[in-house]
């Protein structure tokens, strides 16, 4: 009792916790209310107030305790992309998205942008616990199934109930991961329409602790000399223009294409972001630098997104070129994978392949007028229509091989 200065003491409860189990709570609620009894200083029952009947109640107090194990594992489950999605009306707005529910924990994803074939690439993670921990749990068992269902989102009404399934997950062992597969959908609602679709997901079950990824940036060799000036096409193609008609005024002298100062940006997502330094004027920069990512199970993707950029001194660094690096590879605790990645830029190669068929139809309109051949309009038209691998071919044949 808090009176006065200091505390008085009423009474003292003690209880033996050596025959308490992890996963086991004392009381047990099913066993209804249970109250103990508080005891003095000389361990003597404390006498409470007395009754009507000028008896006094032995002064008690009820409590339950217990002893848990705080989650130390994750259920992860990546869903990658729907097919085929059918709503149940024609009302959708085309950004569906999904429910996970896993006992009494229901997470949410994104939207998929798209009303019939949904792509998500998300993963989402449930606290759960390790398979040693699970052993020790008194009564405690794993629950076999995760439930994922797709909704379709309404702007002025409930969001509507598309489809779902139950993703079995008793044969994933710990520390394991499933095959990706895809899932038939189906919907109570709709009796007669057993397929609303299809989900294509895996899961993973493994702990929930920090992993070390550590990447290794060497070196680049041959780099693309012309990249991508503002990254756009248009923009690129006066450039090849403006240097094409320079070296027809001057034909002894080659006019040189810029050289970057180039750097490697990595990303795993838009948050997990890594620089390398600007290696200035080179087209064979040497990095040879290190960069860690620290990560969770859940947060491990299947790759890694790696650009190279020319540092813009005016701001908007141009696109040199780009590789995706795959991680499934990667063992934990294992060897690192060392490799060379070709960079690609996908709308500079559609530029340049332009360039090469137009040397390749001026060297046959060259060779045709040399044999006094001089082609009408219309065949001109046809000669657009030649095969592509010709026209590479013979503008290989004009560079010399």
């Amino acid at each position: 009792h808090k009176g006065g200065r200091r505390p008085q003491l009423m009474g003292v409860l003690v209880r033996n916790l050596n025959a308490l189990q992890v996963g086991m709570s004392v009381p047990d609620l099913g066993k209804g209310d249970i109250s103990y009894d508080l005891l003095d200083d000389k361990e003597e029952p404390v006498k409470g107030t007395p009754s009507a009947d000028g008896r006094k109640h032995i002064s008690k107090v009820k409590i339950q305790y217990g002893i848990k194990y705080q989650p130390d594992a994750l259920l992860t489950v990546r869903i990658l992309q729907a097919r085929k999605l059918i709503p149940p009306h024609f009302k959708s707005i085309g950004n569906p998205f999904c429910i996970l529910r896993y006992g009494d924990v229901a997470l949410t994803s994104q939207g998929g942008k798209d009303r019939e074939n949904p792509n998500w690439g998300q993963t989402m993670s449930f606290d759960v616990y390790t398979s040693e921990t699970y052993s020790k749990m008194k009564g405690m068992k794993r629950e076999t199934h995760i439930t994922l269902e797709v909704w379709d989102p309404q702007l002025m009404d409930k969001d509507v109930f598309i489809g779902g399934f139950k993703l079995d997950i008793t044969s994933i062992h710990f520390g394991t991961r499933a095959d990706a597969k895809w899932h038939t959908m189906g919907d109570t609602t709709r009796p007669r329409r057993e397929n609303v679709g299809k989900l294509k997901c895996f899961a993973s079950w493994g702990a929930n602790e920090m992993t070390t990824l550590r990447v290794h940036v060497e070196e680049g060799i041959a780099l693309q000399q012309f990249f991508n000036f503002g990254n756009t096409a248009n923009k690129m193609m006066a450039q090849l223009q403006r240097f094409s008609k320079e070296e027809e005024k001057d034909k002894n002298k080659k006019k040189e294409l810029p050289i970057p100062d180039a750097y490697l940006r990595l990303s795993l997502d838009a948050k997990k972001t890594r620089k390398t330094e600007v290696k200035k004027q080179t087209l064979d920069p040497v990095w040879n630098q290190r960069f860690v990512f620290n990560l969770k199970q859940s947060e491990i993707t299947d790759s890694m997104f790696v650009q190279c950029l020319h540092a813009n001194p005016l701001g908007g660094d141009d696109l040199i070129g780009m590789a995706n690096v795959d991680l499934r590879g990667l063992v934990l605790d294992g060897r690192p994978l060392n490799r060379w990645y070709r960079l690609e830029d996908p709308e500079l190669s559609e530029v340049l392949d332009e360039r090469e068929k137009a040397i390749a139809k001026a060297a046959r309109r060259e060779a045709s007028m040399k044999a006094g051949i001089f082609p009408a309009a219309d065949e001109d038209e046809e000669e657009d229509e030649v095969d592509e691998e010709d026209d590479l071919a013979l503008a290989n044949k004009m560079r010399g091989g």
